[in-house]
């Protein structure tokens, strides 16, 4: 299993919020993530599989009119693992302990976001996307985001710098819009989740 230190912090803050302020909000988190406040219908997934299931289900059945993507969603999967005894499936084998060397054979995975328009039934579906740079500078940042307002198509795009992250607490983040316009700087979680409830209303029917 490949992992990263995501906590699931930004996704479950941004879910109590949205549901504290009456709307209503599947959250869709990892096993191990953190949970949202009481209140907030939850599902969890443990792999890529399972989070790309849940979505093409939950899209495809119900009708939602935003979509937040805050999960830090792998790029890579495991393919193989390659010993001195041969190439295994992932999960196929136990391994045994020895002097060679084992070697993980990567694989690409597709840009969940990428779909989420085409498996929805609602087809004016608003996408929210999250960029995170690590100790990008300011031109640095705005091309990748700019980067992936082109090939997502996402109305808006949080961007978030981990070299930025002073303590646990901190969260500094800018919601970019499709399109151009002003950028909005939140210095935390709580000032995010509020600035993005204030712009998806402002500028659509409320959501569920």
């Amino acid at each position: 299993v490949l992992t990263n230190t995501s906590t699931g912090r930004t996704g479950a803050g941004l879910a109590s919020h949205l549901v504290s302020s009456g709307h209503e909000v599947v959250l869709l988190r990892a096993r191990s993530a953190v949970k949202a406040d009481a209140g907030v219908r939850e599902e969890v997934f443990s792999n890529f599989a399972e989070l790309d299931e849940a979505l093409q289900r939950l899209l495809g059945g119900e009708h939602f009119d935003v979509v937040i993507q805050a999960a830090a969603v792998s790029d890579f999967g495991v393919e193989a693992v390659v010993t001195a005894g041969g190439t295994h499936p992932p999960g196929g084998t136990k391994l045994e302990s020895g002097p060679g060397p084992v070697t993980l054979r990567l694989r690409g995975l597709p840009k969940l976001i990428d779909s989420l328009r085409t498996t929805s039934l609602n087809p004016k579906l608003r996408v929210v996307a999250f960029k995170l740079t690590n100790g990008a500078t300011a031109a640095e940042a705005n091309a990748a985001v700019e980067l992936l307002l082109q090939r997502t198509g996402a109305d808006l795009v949080v961007h978030n710098d981990l070299a930025q992250r002073v303590t646990g607490e901190d969260f500094p983040a800018s919601i970019h819009r499709w399109g151009g316009g002003g950028v909005r700087h939140c210095a935390n979680r709580t000032e995010l989740a509020q600035t993005l409830e204030q712009i998806l209303v402002a500028t659509g029917p409320a959501y569920a």
